[in-house]
């Protein structure tokens, strides 16, 4: 059985294909060529220069492509991208695929996408292209389906590559024109017309103007950047003047560098003709948007780029300007406009900012511009305001790596620590543990001064390292964190450290352990007034006291825990509270309680687009639907769960669910198969060292024994040792058939008599009552006489008379006989 949630995201309706503000002119015979090509092979590189309709052509194709691919077509823009290292992690956030903890991405990418039909389209590959070599290897090798689309200046020269250059956009012969009427048909010309007409509606196209507009498309080699820089300029200049100019600047071309390429050569002069057209503050506005990746907003450049020839009032006139003369793309962005430069015009600009000394000065302030950014957030992201924050991180993702680069190679370590601590909870939500933990720990190495920063900053890469099961790194950065707010006498910083401790004991099952530090750090938060620190201890202290036993007061802390965080507005920590008030609800025996408010969290965590918190939430809906006899309810929730878990690499979750389809098949009369699953989850459990937590240790004894009374020993044994041997892969795939397989009632000289009425259960045809079957059910499931007392509210005296009635109505003595004879013949 598949994956359903993460088939969900790949198919044929899943996209990231970017939306196209202008239309899309000729090619039509390449792109034939190129789908045609894609059914063959399943590595093509589109090549060329820079200005060539690469990234045009290759958008163009994959939108062809959409229908054919049954999980989708997706697109990785690589242009602001500098660091290799981060290429995972880009191919990763643009899949919607999340790290999983103690492994390697590009192992994640490859194990996600091996048994997926798609079309993955690498685009701007050139800088970056020993990494994209080797990361198209490694998922060629292992993934039999997949294709993969790139487009590069250079080839990667790798076995199964088929490269395709991108040729010229088609030219008329200007000795042998042809009727108006034919010429809109070269793809050179009509994609002049059709941009000239963006900018200036009354542009025709006529027998006067025609001899001109060809020699422009032949000057220009029909490179299509550089066709459309030119048909920019018709607003201000006529065809005739625009065809001198750029006969003028056969210097330009000769002037050059004598290894480019002619193509090279054509392009760095248009747009050499195109900067000395602009004003002197266009020039200065344009050479310090170099400074941006991936895109920047009008309120950024208004106050990065003013200053020493632009006021800021004048920045969004000359955008304006930049963007009608075709030097600046506008972006479709989330309410707001957002603007870039294509590469190659990018670089030319960058090549100018440093031509004239800028470079450095622009590049700190745009550091300082995004670290103020990131430091006015930081507040901000503790509260009901987190999710829009984070999504203008996301947005601003490429120059928040550009701030935090550019402070460390300028070796001011300290400024690049202060804006990590601003974004690392963004890291840590988003699913980018190793890129936090990666700029975090470079930032700690560039600085040894004992500062607050620095111990913010240890916080949080331990946090992060935490979040990767890298326990004892992040034992070691959080005790230094600790010991270091301790000697500068900062309490609240102290309280965080003490927090996470707790927390990173709390996970390891060290619960006497955790207490002592999370009782200590909530001692210092009240004290502090710090209302986000209380919540966030409290909701990991309410459940160590709940597992230490401790229902009265695990309750009280959750609860406060959640009316904090109702009041502050942060429904994540809001959806957290209202499970783990359900889980102790459930442990006093009142599983109505848990199951509403199980199902409340579960509502906020689907809204959040939380998926761990789901994962967790459905678990315990589990636990409640096994409690309450509602097995296919218990089933379903346990293999979303598990869907869930594979989809974020949270592998103690993925055994936590199959203990429970486990204890499912056991409840179904499957026991050879819910020890085989038990087996599988053992195995994993001891692999990763993640004991369970008393409650689960608890509600895993009573199912447990209820499947070794179905089998004898060596069945037993011969299912678990079945199912520790399993590989993950194995174990998930038999866990996901729990909801195939079919209940079969076994064949016994001692079954019933059917009866013709449907409202006579097979409780009634052994003369229970429906209380005897409410006990025998929590029999099978190994309470206590006290705990089935308690469930029922009566007396452990009742529950005994009703137990000695049932054992004389089935012909039974004990508990166990009464459990195996409820489950053979599916009494409950």
């Amino acid at each position: 059985m598949e994956d359903v949630s993460v088939l969900k995201r790949f198919d044929t309706s899943a996209t990231n294909l970017p939306t196209r503000l202008s239309s899309f002119i000729g090619r039509e015979r390449a792109i034939v060529e190129l789908k045609s090509l894609l059914s063959a092979t399943r590595f093509l590189t589109l090549t060329g220069a820079g200005g060539s309709g690469k990234t045009r052509l290759a958008l163009q194709v994959a939108t062809n492509l959409l229908s054919e691919f049954e999980h989708g077509v997706w697109w990785v823009a690589l242009d602001a991208l500098t660091d290799p290292a981060l290429l995972p992690q880009q191919v990763a956030a643009s899949l919607d695929i999340s790290e999983q903890s103690g492994r390697q991405l590009p192992d994640t990418l490859t194990d996600t996408l091996q048994s997926r039909k798609l079309l993955l389209v690498l685009d701007n590959c050139e800088h970056l292209i020993a990494a994209c070599a080797q990361l198209v290897e490694t998922l060629l090798r292992s993934c039999a389906d997949l294709r993969i689309l790139t487009t590069s200046r250079e080839a990667f020269n790798i076995p199964g590559e088929t490269i395709w250059p991108v040729p010229s956009l088609g030219v008329p012969d200007p000795d042998h024109l042809p009727p108006l009427e034919g010429l809109v048909k070269y793809e050179a010309v009509h994609l002049f017309v059709e941009r000239a007409q963006s900018v200036q509606p009354a542009f025709r196209l006529t027998q006067e103007n025609a001899p001109s507009l060809t020699q422009i498309c032949r000057r220009l080699d029909g490179i299509p950047l550089a066709i459309e820089l030119a048909a920019a300029r018709v607003k201000i200049l006529s065809l005739e003047q625009i065809a001198a100019r750029l006969d003028d600047s056969s210097r330009l071309l000769g002037g050059g560098s004598r290894t480019a390429l002619p193509r090279q050569q054509t392009l760095q002069a248009t747009i050499d003709w195109s900067h000395a057209l602009l004003l002197e503050q266009e020039r200065i506005l344009f050479r310090r948007l170099a400074v941006f990746r991936g895109g920047f907003s009008l309120e950024a450049a208004e106050a990065i780029c003013a200053g020493n020839g632009i006021e800021q009032g004048e920045a969004l006139d000359l955008l304006s300007h930049l963007v009608d003369k075709s030097l600046v793309a506008v972006v479709d962005g989330d309410g707001e406009a957002r603007y870039r430069l294509l590469e190659t015009i990018r670089q030319y600009a960058q090549n100018k900012l440093q031509e004239c000394g800028e470079a450095a000065s622009v590049r700190q302030t745009h550091r300082d511009w995004y670290l103020e950014f990131a430091e006015r957030a930081e507040s901000k992201v503790l509260g009901a305001e987190q999710a829009q924050w984070f999504d203008r991180f996301e947005v601003e993702r490429d120059n928040l790596r550009a701030a935090l680069a550019w402070s460390l190679d300028a070796g001011e370590a300290e400024k690049a620590a202060r804006l990590g601590v601003a974004i690392w909870r963004f890291w840590q939500v988003r699913g980018y543990l190793s890129e936090g933990r990666r700029w975090l720990e470079r930032a700690l190495a560039g600085s040894s001064e004992q500062t607050s920063v620095r111990a913010k900053t240890l916080l949080a890469a331990g946090v992060l390292a935490s979040f990767q099961d890298d326990n004892h790194r992040a034992k070691t950065l959080l005790e230094e964190s600790l010991a270091l707010c301790r000697e500068r006498g900062e309490r609240q910083g102290s309280g965080y450290a003490l927090c996470s401790l707790g927390l990173l004991a709390h996970n390891a099952g060290d619960y006497a352990g955790a207490a002592t530090f999370l009782e200590e750090s909530l001692q210092l938060f009240r004290e502090e007034e710090d209302r986000f620190g209380m919540t966030l201890v409290l909701a990991g202290l309410g459940l160590t006291v709940l597992y230490l036993g401790n229902y009265e007061r695990a309750s009280a802390l959750c609860e406060e825990s959640l009316a904090l965080s109702r009041e502050r507005g942060d429904l994540r920590s809001v959806a957290s509270a209202l499970t783990n008030l359900g889980i102790a609800a459930l442990e006093r025996g009142d599983a109505e309680r848990a199951q509403a408010l199980c199902e409340e969290s579960l509502t906020m965590r689907r809204k959040l687009g939380h998926k761990g918190g789901c994962a967790h939430t459905l678990a315990i809906l589990g636990r409640i639907a096994m409690r309450q006899g509602d097995y296919d309810r218990a089933t379903a929730c346990y293999v979303e769960s598990l869907a869930l878990r594979q989809e974020t690499g949270e592998q103690e979750g993925v055994a936590i669910a199959l203990e429970g389809l486990a204890a499912v098949a056991g409840m179904q009369g499957q026991p050879a198969r819910a020890a085989q699953l038990y087996g599988a989850a053992e195995s994993l459990r001891h692999a990763l060292g993640a004991p369970m937590t008393p409650i689960d240790r608890s509600c895993y004894e009573r199912t447990i024994a209820a499947v070794r009374v179905q089998l004898d020993e060596p069945t037993f044994l011969n299912a678990w040792t079945a199912g520790w041997a399993m590989t993950h892969e194995e174990a998930i795939v038999a866990a996901q058939r729990t909801q195939e397989h079919q209940r079969v009632t076994p064949v016994s000289a001692r079954t019933p008599a059917r009866t013709s009425s449907p409202s006579v259960s097979r409780g009634d045809a052994f003369g229970l009552t429906a209380r005897e079957i409410e006990v025998l059910r929590l029999v099978t499931q190994g309470l206590t006489y006290a705990q089935i007392a308690e469930q029922l509210i009566i007396s452990p005296r009742t529950v005994d008379a009703h137990l000695r009635s049932i054992y004389g109505k089935l012909g039974v003595t004990s508990r166990s006989a009464a459990t195996r004879y409820a489950i053979e013949y599916r009494l409950v």
